[in-house]
């Protein structure tokens, strides 16, 4: 299934037998008092549960944790953007039949505990300290400008879709400068958090997108340098972070706008969602001046700021929460 497509499914409201009967064992479920709310697993998926009001959070995580596999001490659950103490009842926070929680991920040390069987580990990549200065590397036919700088984290996207030529060509490339052929050229999207998640999880739409400067379409780069200007910022244990998607695009449909026609860098314009194939995420931790990023002022009113990228409601780092997901329902 495409990674892009994964979650088309609408929102689900599933309720598990299974649930039910550990709850009212445990005393989290009596005949009297009890409610149904609803968590917010992903945009995407929610799962009701039968609770008692005078539950503590807590409890709700001890749920959570039996239906998803999710560690309690992992959790957080928010109502109304407020975060929920562990030791606090549902009654405390007046969340009532049919209210909904959202439920988003902790971070561990400066960074995400993820499960190993989203990613694609071999093809992670530290570039953090690498400069391709004097060298030129291609993939679909087209130069590929290298996440320089960066953290490369491959996602696990083999078999998503009807064959694997897009990512790996049709025979081994001959060096790891060249293409391989029948394969896409890569490129990147500097994102926010308010639209990571919804890339993660549904890849790039045209819904609630109301202008495009060069034409309809999705804009990406094939700049990584380009993307980085949209990437919004976020600091975590007082770190800072950039975070880029980096997609690979069919070649046999997009459009090419010129770095001297935007002022800014070369934009790729391509017509439909499925030509876009997000396949791994690169992550920039700005700690010094980052040689390999030599930026120029940003002009006014740059398309890749009207990027066809739905809001969402949520944190930059539920951005990784989603990829979780993905994994997660791939598996049902």
């Amino acid at each position: 299934m495409s990674l892009i497509k994964i979650h088309r499914r609408g929102h689900r409201r599933q309720r598990s037998p299974q649930t039910i009967d550990e709850a009212v064992s445990r005393g989290i479920v009596t005949l009297r008092g009890t409610i149904i709310i609803y968590v917010e697993i992903s945009p995407q998926k929610i799962k009701e549960y039968p609770i008692n009001q005078s539950a503590t959070i807590k409890d709700l995580k001890d749920i959570i944790c039996d239906e998803e596999g999710i560690s309690p001490s992992l959790q957080i659950l928010l109502f109304f953007n407020q975060e929920l103490k562990d030791k606090k009842s549902l009654k405390y926070y007046n969340i009532k039949e049919r209210d909904t929680v959202q439920l988003t991920l902790k971070i561990i040390d400066g960074f995400f505990l993820l499960p190993k069987e989203i990613f694609d580990e071999p093809y992670h990549y530290d570039f953090t300290n690498i400069s391709d200065e004097g060298n030129q590397f291609y993939r679909g036919r087209m130069e590929y400008l290298r996440p320089c700088g960066w953290q490369r984290y491959a996602l696990d996207v083999k078999g998503k879709f009807p064959d694997d030529i897009w990512l790996e060509g049709k025979y081994r490339r001959s060096d790891k400068n060249s293409s391989a052929e029948g394969e896409w050229p890569v490129s990147y999207h500097g994102t926010s958090y308010h639209n990571g998640l919804s890339i993660a999880e549904e890849g790039f739409r045209f819904s609630r997108c109301t202008r495009f400067k060069y034409g309809y379409g999705i804009y990406t780069t094939p700049d990584i340098k380009v993307a980085y200007r949209f990437a919004d910022i976020i600091q975590i244990d007082g770190i800072t972070y950039r975070f880029v998607v980096q997609s690979r695009v069919n070649p046999k449909n997009v459009k090419i706008v010129s770095k001297a026609e935007t002022g800014v860098g070369e934009y790729w314009i391509s017509p439909s969602e499925d030509d876009v194939r997000p396949y791994g995420f690169c992550i920039l931790e700005i700690r010094r001046k980052i040689p390999h990023l030599k930026l120029t002022p940003l002009p006014p009113e740059t398309p890749l700021s009207e990027t066809p990228l739905p809001e969402t409601s949520f944190f930059f780092w539920m951005l990784l929460f989603a990829v979780i997901m993905i994994y997660y329902c791939t598996k049902e």
